[in-house]
């Protein structure tokens, strides 16, 4: 495998935002000569810059695996652990006239990628054998899906999860085998925390993890939804949107948290002085190796009477190639990224979910690793509650995502009533749909 120097410097933790893709239509328009790569042996691979993915990747279709199939798999590193370095590669490659064969992208910008006519349908080349979608969540291909077509292929997989001290709950009077599952049970536990001192802050809602993840969690486990069908308005202020951001905000007035940035909740989560965090499933390594309590990891607590949906996070591969040898060749490559043995690889290095069935669940693979990593089980078990991340159309979504996010945290520190917040952000929300 053959990595190209890194494309940009630039440093971002993450990978999730909210990008407008609508500029990479526009990058091809005019330009007649788009390079394509007739051969298909030859694959265009454009990452991220994180050492666990490139090693994985690596590991099944490097070299040995040229040597195997006479296919040559050339990665283009972005330089830096964030997606949206990824579509501005894609985008600059767009107007210089080539398009690349495949791509590494956001799991939140699928629907960004396909409103742009930039990622194919799969399903031709899926149903020719070149890819066997039977091994993989059903409901994380659902979140690769739209208008009964496939247009990606989850590979690296994360949730939102919780990570408590259970040391902090055994101090607070509180079972740390039973971690609260309902708004209702968090608020108990934050308060229980708070009250008896085990820790400052019973619980965070992160105001950074992008593109509005924290918050679709919980509107989509109450029921809501973010646009109507007709794509024209925002119905994130009903209901069922009030009253989850109405918990937060009532419970952070009440003293039993704050809201805060990503790297401000895991700094107080691994000194002790909060309890519970909700943050992504692929933090648990790092927060496994950051902490000397006992960590202990739970499924997402859902509002009460609501039902768990999880908003997909994490990577997934699309085919851009548009001749036929190149599409059938990224398939194929694809297909050897997502096997048992490749997934094995990349969830025990990076911790992400298995996308793999299999993986998961067979003892050659996952199945004991996970049953002797219990933190990794919530991740795994919210693999059958996964929706897509919803992405805004047009291109003002980064601006939209923004102001929604600014309006939040106002209603969160008490400065604006949620129903306020959520009303002015709809409102403005409305006028750059377009």
């Amino acid at each position: 495998m053959n990595i190209h120097a890194p494309y940009t410097r630039r440093q971002a933790l993450g990978g999730i935002g909210a990008l407008s893709l609508a500029g990479l239509l526009a990058a091809a328009c005019g330009n007649s000569n788009v390079e394509s790569n007739s051969s298909g042996r030859t694959i265009e691979l454009i990452s991220i810059n994180f050492p666990p993915y490139l090693t994985a990747i690596d590991s099944q279709v490097g070299s040995a695996y040229t040597a195997r199939t006479g296919i040559t798999v050339k990665v283009v590193n972005t330089g830096a652990n964030n997606y949206a370095t990824v579509d501005t590669r894609v985008k600059a490659d767009l107007a210089a006239g080539h398009t690349p064969d495949m791509a590494l992208i956001a799991m939140s910008a699928i629907g960004n990628y396909i409103s742009a006519n930039r990622a194919i349908a799969l399903d031709p080349l899926i149903a020719t054998g070149h890819l066997d979608t039977g091994q993989l969540y059903p409901s994380l291909l659902g979140t690769a899906s739209a208008n009964g077509h496939i247009y990606a292929i989850p590979y690296a997989a994360s949730t939102m999860i919780m990570f408590y001290n259970a040391d902090a709950f055994t101090k607070a009077g509180l079972d740390p085998d039973k971690p609260p599952k309902t708004f209702s049970e968090l608020r108990e536990h934050a308060k229980a925390l708070v009250a008896s001192k085990a820790a400052k802050y019973g619980v965070t809602y992160g105001n950074d993890h992008g593109a509005n993840w924290g918050f679709e969690n919980f509107l989509f486990s109450n029921g809501g939804t973010m646009l109507s069908d007709d794509g024209k308005t925002p119905l994130f202020n009903q209901q069922p949107g009030v009253d989850v951001l109405q918990f937060w905000a009532d419970l952070f007035a009440d003293g039993y948290g704050q809201t805060m940035t990503s790297t401000e909740e895991a700094a107080a989560f691994g000194r002790g002085d909060l309890a519970i965090m909700l943050n992504s499933s692929s933090n648990i390594q790092s927060m496994a190796a950051s902490t000397k309590f006992d960590l202990r990891t739970a499924t997402l607590p859902v509002p009460d009477g609501g039902s768990l949906k999880c908003a997909a996070g994490g990577g997934a591969f699309i085919v851009m190639a548009k001749d036929e040898p190149s599409q059938k060749t990224a398939l194929d490559v694809i297909s050897q990224l997502i096997s048992p043995t490749a997934i094995t690889t990349l969830v025990k290095g990076s911790g992400s979910s298995p996308v793999n069935k299999i993986a998961a669940t067979e003892s050659n693979y996952l199945a004991d690793f996970l049953a002797k990593n219990p933190l990794y089980t919530p991740a795994t078990t919210q693999m059958n509650s996964l929706v897509r991340w919803f992405a805004w159309p047009g291109q003002k979504s980064a601006e939209i995502t923004s102001n929604l996010d600014q309006q939040m945290v106002l209603a969160l520190r008490g400065s604006k009533s949620p129903a306020a917040a959520l009303n002015d952000a709809a409102k403005q929300t409305r006028s750059m749909l377009g």
